[in-house]
């Protein structure tokens, strides 16, 4: 794709098509103002990247001033640039041929590719290892996820330096899931603290494009602005993701760019991720011991020990919290045990189980703040432990007082 840059800044990304490649030229044209450039406007500059192997040769890579448009090609920056095509795609997500993204709803959306990968690697020659790992590498990728469940990543989006100022996202989506039930979990975040997130319902969907916003500020760090980064997680059920386009609306009117997020009623194991260990290697696939229910929730299975699932980042602000996970156990042993992390630190474990209970298990932590930020990101991730299993049916963090005094 090429990327375009303006000082230290990314402004948007232009995707180059294999049908681009075969006819040798890829062309675009451009429309930009001082709004969305500021003093940067004449050092607009392009920048091909790479977003998998492929073999490619640059001749040329020129950027000129025109006097008029063509309607039909022109990318308007100001108007919202399309970033999708420069996202990576998780586990569910799949490309089409219009660049835009199918969201895998179940086993049944992923048996194809795993058909499909099963025949090439079998067809490719013994002497070209690369085509050999490259299919058992996407057939394992999809075989883990028949076996986790179709609740995983979508897509990341790139890590780019936006000008300070109010952006917007308008995201195409189109979906049969249930108008009540949440589709997708989705947001903008900067090392694990949230400047926008929010859950997507099949209501939502409907109208066709959602519309989120947030800001940037310029005293994010000793440094100025801090890198943003998108992700679009599934949580179930089939559907399409047309465009994401993001559009710089002007200068920033908020207090701070960060969210108080998540609310004491969101339920933390909707955005969860199923993890899972390599004891032979990274060229093995990956054993899970979660798996995620019709219903929603995170089984555990008899017997089985290490890494089950994590929550991702989430931002809080300094204060006691207490996580409340509400399970069914089925042995006379903890079959979980739950870790809060903060900055790479564990803040707090608890053992969830036992005595064949069912019932809500609490772990307490505390947040302190730190000399620039006045929001902490918080993971919570789970590990089996060995017992006779049970099932996770949601995770919820709510704030109970004020952090004690920090000891010097």
């Amino acid at each position: 794709m090429i990327e375009l840059i303006g000082s230290e800044y990314n402004f948007g990304y232009v995707p180059i098509r294999f049908a681009d490649v075969a006819a040798g030229k890829v062309s675009f044209e451009l429309e930009a103002d001082k709004m969305l450039l500021g003093q940067s406007a004449s050092l607009l500059q392009t920048r091909v990247v790479a977003s998998r192997a492929i073999g490619l040769t640059v001749l040329s890579l020129t950027c000129e001033r025109v006097e008029s448009f063509s309607f039909s090609d022109v990318r308007s920056l100001g108007g919202g640039s399309d970033w999708l095509s420069a996202f990576r795609l998780g586990p569910v997500g799949r490309w089409r041929k219009d660049l835009s993204v199918t969201v895998a709803g179940g086993a049944k959306d992923l048996l194809p590719d795993a058909a499909r990968f099963l025949i090439a690697a079998a067809g490719a020659r013994k002497s070209d290892k690369r085509d050999v790992a490259y299919a058992a590498r996407n057939l394992l990728s999809t075989a883990r996820m028949l076996l986790a469940g179709p609740r995983s990543s979508v897509a990341t989006g790139p890590q780019a330096l936006l000008m300070a100022g109010r952006y917007e996202m308008l995201i195409g989506l189109e979906t049969a899931a249930p108008a009540d039930q949440p589709w997708l979990f989705f947001g903008v975040h900067s090392k694990g603290r949230v400047r926008c997130a929010d859950f997507i319902t099949g209501q939502d969907a409907r109208a066709g494009e959602i519309r989120r916003e947030f800001e940037v500020h310029v005293d994010e760090s000793p440094d100025g602005e801090i890198p943003v980064e998108f992700f679009i997680h599934a949580l179930g059920h089939r559907g399409r993701i047309k465009y994401l386009r993001i559009r710089r609306l002007g200068d920033s009117v908020q207090d701070s760019p960060w969210m108080d997020y998540p609310a004491a009623d969101v339920d933390w194991l909707l955005g969860a991720s199923v993890v899972g260990v390599s004891p032979q290697g990274s060229t093995k696939m990956r054993r899970l011991f979660g798996r995620w229910t019709a219903s929603g929730a995170l089984s555990v299975g008899s017997g089985e020990s290490g890494p089950i699932a994590n929550s991702g980042s989430r931002a809080l602000k300094p204060g006691h919290y207490e996580a409340v996970i509400q399970f069914k156990g089925k042995g006379d042993r903890p079959f979980l045990r739950a870790e809060v992390v903060s900055d790479d630190a564990v803040r707090a474990t608890g053992e969830i189980g036992g005595n064949g209970a069912q019932g809500n298990s609490r772990v307490a932590f505390e947040l302190h703040p730190n000399e620039t930020d006045a929001s902490v990101p918080v993971e919570i991730r789970l590990q089996a432990l060995g017992g006779a299993g049970g099932v996770v049916q949601s995770i919820k963090v709510s704030r109970i007082g004020d952090a004690s005094p920090k000891s010097s």
